[in-house]
């Protein structure tokens, strides 16, 4: 009835290369690779699914992430200094956070199988809702000086009804994802900040519903 999975890790990184984009030159930006020398990584996971009435299904699961840089010198600075014409200015980082890597991370998963024998034989089969919570804590999509790019954490509630038939071999699906139309980003570019003044950031979808149809043959 209870399955339960856990993970603990602990990494040790030496000369490890970081994938930046920096501002060069004014009015221009550039993809660079930076060499962050150490960095350490541990956590641990932990994953439970459950049936404790059949039909129903529960799954839940949890991260904790510590990842940061034991050496990082001489990085891009985020800074802004538009209109200079001088070389990248930089920053130590060590001791900061991985880039986009919340610390906490945990979802929640419940939905319930309904099986029926009403109507005629082709139309029998099951009705399945089913709901979905995610959480991610806060993260930084670049250094801490770049704060246009510091994300809060987010939560996202997704749900789904789906209705199997023709001995499952047809199904029909009504979905909605991020129905709390939480507004956050999971991207971004902090070279312009020091180039243009602006950081740009690329948003995930807004509340959105859809219809599927599926038949296998």
């Amino acid at each position: 009835r209870v399955r339960a999975n856990i993970a603990g890790f602990w990494g040790r990184y030496e000369d490890m290369q970081v994938a930046v984009t920096r501002s060069g030159t004014p009015f221009t930006v550039e993809r660079v690779v930076e060499n962050a020398a150490k960095a350490k990584t541990r956590g641990v996971e932990l994953e439970v699914q459950a049936l404790p009435l059949d039909g129903l299904l529960v799954t839940a699961g949890i991260g904790y992430l510590n990842a940061f840089f034991d050496r990082y010198v001489d990085s891009a600075n985020n800074v802004p200094r538009p209109l200079q014409d001088l070389p990248p200015a930089t920053i130590d980082r060590t001791g900061d956070r991985f880039n986009n890597a919340p610390r906490l991370q945990t979802n929640l998963t419940g939905q319930y199988t309904i099986d029926y024998t009403a109507g005629p034989t082709w139309l029998e089969g099951s009705v399945t809702p089913r709901i979905e919570w995610i959480y991610e804590s806060a993260v930084w999509l670049a250094g801490i000086e770049a704060t246009s790019l510091h994300q809060g954490h987010v939560n996202r509630l997704n749900a789904r009804l789906t209705w199997r038939f023709n001995d499952e071999r047809t199904q029909l699906a009504f979905w909605g994802k991020n129905l709390t139309d939480a507004y956050y980003f999971r991207s971004g570019i902090a070279g312009t900040i020091s180039t243009y003044g602006v950081a740009l950031r690329y948003y995930e979808p807004p509340r959105t519903f859809g219809f599927e149809v599926a038949h296998r043959f």
